[in-house]
């Protein structure tokens, strides 16, 4: 989400709210329509722009279900491990990024599978002077929907090279996922009134890295504000004695931490504790309860969230 994603995107559908459910609708459909590749060893995965949620949400499951890490680049840098043996994935919302355009340079220079999933525009016209698979995502109405298209398309290309079955995966998830949003999820004007006007960090256990990171992601754009992000339990000792202190800034900082179960007890015993003493240092903290499940079950429950708290906020839009 770049700042300002929002407000254009209400301008354009006439005010009208972004709806999580629909937005799920759009990722199935992106997984049945995309594709195929062919198989291979290794996946990588570029995405500088909005994208980069997609990609940090398959990362995340691949933890758990591939046989070697999958992880996103958000530079211009392509690993020396990418080679002939690699399908190298480009994502781009905007169609005519200059930093994707030379990582689609480089890895196709490596030698694999290049696959470039984007509007039409000059990547899509590079991508297929470069013998690489252009996969068109359309013009989205708003950036939560092209998100959801673009990671549908990415899992059913990273399934179809036999690294993880991405797609099943988010098949299996997506029922529980769907009555969560609809009734279990609480009310999410709670936490849009904790942070309106403030300038927020959001954290999530590490497992679900792309949780944190969508929310600072789509709050900024809707506020034009800071908002900052981070992974539990990296949140050291440092940090946590910094939230603990009463300084000057402290009445416009919240936190937010995005919870939901791990497979790690001392993790979740971290976590606890750290919320115990950031309470008895009279920080203000919201903790939006994520359930039970596997990270990319928390991660859509993450962004459906994420999309109701902007609902809740986009009013102030103008």
């Amino acid at each position: 989400w770049r700042v300002g994603a929002f407000s254009n995107t209400l301008r354009r559908c006439g005010g009208k709210m972004v709806d999580a459910l629909q937005c799920f609708d759009v990722l199935e459909d992106a997984m049945v329509s995309s594709p195929k590749v062919m198989p291979s060893r290794k996946v990588f995965m570029s995405g500088i722009d909005e994208t980069s949620i997609a990609g940090d949400i398959l990362a995340d499951y691949a933890d758990g279900h591939s046989g070697f890490p999958l992880r996103l680049s958000m530079d211009m840098d392509v690993p020396g491990w990418v080679d002939h043996d690699t399908t190298s994935i480009v994502m781009s919302i905007s169609g005519d990024s200059g930093h994707a355009l030379a990582v689609c340079r480089e890895a196709a220079s490596r030698g694999g599978q290049l696959v470039c999933i984007t509007p039409e525009g000059a990547i899509a016209e590079q991508c297929q002077q470069l013998g690489g698979l252009w996969v068109p995502i359309g013009e989205a109405p708003d950036v939560p929907m092209a998100i959801m298209s673009v990671l549908g398309k990415t899992a059913s290309i990273i399934q179809s090279t036999g690294a993880c079955d991405a797609v099943d995966g988010i098949r299996r998830c997506l029922p529980q996922v769907r009555t969560w949003a609809e009734s279990d999820m609480g009310d999410m004007s709670v936490i849009a009134e904790f942070i309106r006007g403030r300038i927020p960090a959001f954290y999530s256990t590490s497992d679900i890295h792309a949780a944190s990171k969508m929310w600072r992601q789509a709050i900024s754009s809707v506020t034009g504000r800071p908002a900052f992000y981070g992974d539990l339990p990296e949140f050291d000792h440092n940090e946590l004695v910094g939230w603990s202190d009463p300084n000057a800034h402290s009445p416009d900082l919240r936190m937010v931490v995005l919870r939901g179960s791990v497979s790690s007890k001392l993790v979740d015993s971290i976590v606890g504790f750290m919320l115990e003493v950031l309470d008895e240092n009279g920080r203000d903290v919201a903790t939006v309860d994520l359930g039970d499940g596997d990270p990319v079950t928390l991660d859509l429950r993450a962004f459906a969230a994420c999309v109701a708290v902007v609902n809740e906020m986009g009013g102030s839009i103008d």
